[in-house]
């Protein structure tokens, strides 16, 4: 994976979602699970690079730190 980041007190991530050829920003929950982060900046891509620059624009803009 890529860069990660803190976010409203989750580490969010871009990451592989369900099926082949799915990826977006997500964050883990406390028991473990994985939920997609919706935002109109942050969409569904095709590839994990295209989800992760996606990311790293974002929070950019958010003025979050790597972690």
């Amino acid at each position: 994976m890529g860069s990660r980041y803190l976010y409203n007190g989750h580490f969010i991530e871009a990451g592989p979602g369900l099926g082949e050829g799915r990826y977006f920003t997500r964050w883990q929950s406390d028991s473990g699970g994985w939920h997609r982060v919706c935002s109109v900046a942050l969409p569904v891509r095709e590839t994990l690079e295209d989800a992760q620059s996606d990311l790293d624009a974002w929070a950019e803009r958010k003025g979050l730190e790597k972690r």
